[in-house]
């Protein structure tokens, strides 16, 4: 059996950086992310655009797209933490979505304790846990 699969949204803040610092940033924490228990982590990019639109560049933007496990959840976050510190003023904010209407965010800054993780890994997972089960019932109809 295979484990459900959980996709969080990453968008890294360095209100003291410019755009190619912020891209370097986000390019180091892709390859830290990468070495830990992910399944995957990408640049995120919200979709198609519009015909005759310029294009944001997805690394400007800020933004991951990591799929994972739920058990590694606590491991990330509190990673992500510890990154979040190693420079002054950065913020990370985090999306799971969790059913096709319902997301919760979190943001990791500096002063975010265990418990405020511990809580928001608890929710993630019990959100996931009723998302899997509405999947499962719906299956059987």
């Amino acid at each position: 059996m295979t484990l459900p699969t959980m996709e969080l949204i990453l968008q890294v803040d360095e209100p003291h950086s410019d755009p190619e610092q912020l891209d370097q940033s986000l390019r180091l924490l892709q390859q830290e992310l990468t070495a830990l228990d992910i399944q995957q982590v990408t640049f995120y990019s919200s979709g198609d655009r519009p015909v005759g639109a310029k294009g944001v560049d997805p690394v400007l933007v800020g933004a991951l797209l990591l799929v994972l496990a739920p058990p590694v959840l606590t491991k990330i976050l509190e990673f992500l933490h510890a990154w979040a510190l190693r420079r002054e003023g950065r913020v990370i904010k985090v999306k799971l979505q969790t059913e096709k209407d319902t997301s919760i965010e979190l943001e990791i800054p500096s002063s975010l304790s265990e418990a405020d993780i511990k809580k928001w890994v608890d929710l993630a997972q019990s959100s996931l846990s009723h998302a899997v089960k509405n999947s499962k019932n719906t299956w059987k109809k």
